[in-house]
């Protein structure tokens, strides 16, 4: 196990490069790891903007009924149960510390 603290997130595809980078870089400056959980289609797209960052491909997502790719809260908190971190959190991807 490791003691690092691990926080999960879901990349938009939405043109907000800048602030979300911004945002990641401060998690990871304090000693977080950082992962987001996308559809394979938005991971296509996202590490043409992010080619260093760690993806994670959920099973499914809420297309069906929100109209965008959305991540179930569940594919995340799955992620993290399985990730046997001892420190595990879920962050929007602009949330800068």
């Amino acid at each position: 196990m490791s003691e690092q603290l691990l926080m999960a997130t879901s990349l938009a595809p939405n043109g907000r490069t800048e602030l979300q980078r911004t945002s990641l870089q401060s998690w990871a400056c304090a000693g977080t790891k950082i992962v987001s959980l996308n559809s394979p289609q938005e991971i296509d797209l996202l590490r043409q903007e992010y080619q260093d960052f760690e993806f994670v491909s959920v099973p499914d997502e809420a297309s069906a009924f929100s109209g965008r790719p959305l991540v179930y809260i569940a594919n995340i908190l799955e992620y993290l149960k399985s990730s046997n971190a001892e420190f595990v959190g879920i962050t929007n991807a602009d949330i800068y510390i």
